[in-house]
This record gives C-alpha cells, structure tokens and sequence, in this order.
C-alpha cells in the first residue's frame, strides 16, 4: 500500500469509486449473463419445435395426398 501514500485524497476517492463500478459492473453482468443464455437457448428450442412442427404437417399432408390417390408415384 506504498503507491497510496503519495496519492491526493481526491485520486483516492476516485479510485474507490471506479473499484467499487467495476466490481458492481461485473457481479451484474455475472447475474444478467446466464439469464440472457437461457432466454436464448429457449428462443432456439422453441424455433426448433416449431420447425419440426411444420416438417412433420407437410410430411402428413403428402400422406394424405397419397392415400386419396391425388399423388402419384
């Protein structure tokens, strides 16, 4: 704690208040940033639901097609 002794009382003030930013800035960004992967992976899964919903819907709607003799192959 040498470096401090040479310091104004200003620049130590500051200095405590960047420190103590810092320090909440990264305990929110540690809270904010698995909340923000979850949403994400969850947006993800829901628009790969939703695909596969629609895959399977044209899937069945050339089953139909096939059985009433419409499609030919």
């Amino acid at each position: 704690m040498k470096f401090l002794q040479n310091v104004k009382v200003f620049q130590k003030v500051l200095l405590l208040g960047v420190i103590i930013i810092a320090a909440f800035t990264v305990l929110l960004a540690a809270y904010i940033y698995p909340l923000f992967k979850e949403k994400l992976f969850d947006a993800h899964e829901e628009q790969t639901e939703s695909l596969v919903y629609s895959a399977a819907a044209v899937v069945e709607h050339y089953v139909e097609l096939e059985k009433n003799g419409d499609l030919t192959t």
